[in-house]
Parts: structure tokens; C-alpha cells; sequence
């Protein structure tokens, strides 16, 4: 991203940045390795650059399938997280006893004889999640695309004119509707 700034500037862009205090990773608590940048514009936007050993080994078993390296495996998702969250749809409880006599001595005999036995009692949890995401055109999924470190893109010409700002003249007859 600065070699493409660098470039777009006429190698006159000077960054004092405080960039190494991003190149140490951060972890979630879901799992994930994360790094954050904030951006200058727009505003209050923070680009976070996320990873997993996960995707490793997807690309890793897409390679094993196809027999030699390949970019079909390549995904990359650029998500507006602050538009995504987890939603439960059901959620179910059991309390379990273990160690009920009765039952022991009906599976077998020998606790026929036993007057008190061990028990214990369990309680299981188990939410259905769902993940809610509230603006899906918000989102993208790349996928398929070379590992090859792309080149930065050089200045050539002028840049376009910003909008609202043009001095084009058309000239003709006007439209009479």
C-alpha cells in the first residue's frame, strides 16, 4: 500500500506513521490472528487484516486434490463486521443424574446388593447459532486468484478531474421535449 502511494506521489510521499506498532499480531477470542490498521479516510474506519491456520490447510488440501499448486483455493473475504453478529434460534438444556441405583441394578445385577453408589449430575447446553449479517451487499467474497505479489501501479498521465469540479463544454443544438 505505500509502494502504491509512493508511486501515485511521484516518490514524494513521506509517512511518519507509527507502523510498527502494527506488526504485532493480535489474537480474538474466537481464535483468529488479527492486525488493525486505521485508515485516513474515510474517517473512523478501521481495516482489519485477519487470519487462520484454517485457510492454510484449505489451500494445502486444494493443492493435494489438484496434484500441483493452484489458485482455486484462494478466498478472500472483505467483511463490514460491524454489520455481523451471532443470533440464537434455539437453545436446548438437559440435567443428567448418573449413578441411580435402581437403574445400575437393572443393567446389571451386582448393584443389586450396593445401598449407596457415586452420583453425579450434569447439566448440557446446546444453542443452534445462526449468524445475522445486516447488510449482505455490504460484503464480498473474492475467490480464485493468483498468490503472485501484485505490482504496484505507476503514475502515468494526469489524474481524472474530481467530480463536481469539470470543465468540459458541450456544444449543439439544445434538446426541445
Amino acid at each position: 500500500m505505500i509502494q502504491y502511494y509512493t508511486n501515485k506521489s511521484n516518490n514524494t510521499l513521506r509517512m511518519t506513521y507509527p507502523v510498527e506498532s502494527y506488526s504485532v499480531a493480535k489474537r480474538a477470542e474466537f481464535g483468529f490472528y488479527f492486525r488493525s490498521y486505521p485508515l485516513f479516510f474515510p474517517q473512523g474506519v478501521t481495516f482489519n487484516v485477519v487470519w487462520h491456520e484454517f485457510f492454510d490447510d484449505y489451500i494445502s488440501a486444494g493443492t493435494a486434490a489438484l496434484g500441483a499448486a493452484d489458485n482455486t483455493t484462494r478466498v478472500l473475504w472483505i467483511l463490514d463486521s460491524a454489520g455481523i453478529y451471532p443470533g440464537i434460534i434455539n437453545s436446548d438444556r438437559k440435567v443428567l443424574d448418573t449413578g441411580k441405583l435402581r437403574e445400575l441394578a437393572a443393567i446389571n445385577s451386582s448393584f443389586g446388593c450396593v445401598m449407596k453408589v457415586p452420583n453425579r449430575q450434569q447439566t448440557i447446553v446446546s444453542p443452534t447459532l445462526t449468524v445475522i449479517v445486516e447488510c449482505p451487499k455490504g460484503n464480498m467474497i473474492v475467490e480464485n486468484f493468483s498468490n503472485a505479489v501484485p505490482e504496484p501501479a505507476t503514475l502515468i498521465g494526469t489524474y481524472p478531474t474530481p467530480l463536481g469540479t469539470s470543465t468540459t463544454t458541450t456544444t449543439g443544438t439544445p434538446f426541445a421535449g
